[in-house]
């Protein structure tokens, strides 16, 4: 493998562990705003509302493109060790 196939290989299990990061963060905010903040604040104002049904909905279309780029990753990791693959079985 060269050093620069290797250095986008580093910055993209980087990229992919902010994206767990974000993920796992993501999960709490989504919890708090599905109990409707219950944890933090007894009641909300008008504008609290609209915000937290706002994000309600946001958050999984967020959810579902960290998804999609971990996939992204993943794919590109699998393409390049089956293309690299060959290679290496003929040294």
């Amino acid at each position: 493998m060269s050093r620069l196939t290797k250095f986008l290989e580093n910055e993209l299990d980087r990229i992919n562990d902010y994206l767990g990061m974000a993920k796992g963060n993501l999960t709490v905010v989504s919890e708090l705003c599905e109990n409707r903040l219950s944890q933090i604040s007894p009641a909300l104002d008008s504008n609290e509302c609209q915000v937290v049904d706002y994000l309600n909905k946001e958050l999984i279309l967020l959810s579902i493109k960290i998804s999609e780029s971990k996939q992204i990753i993943s794919n590109f990791k699998n393409y390049y060790h089956n293309l690299e693959t060959p290679i290496e079985l003929n040294k």
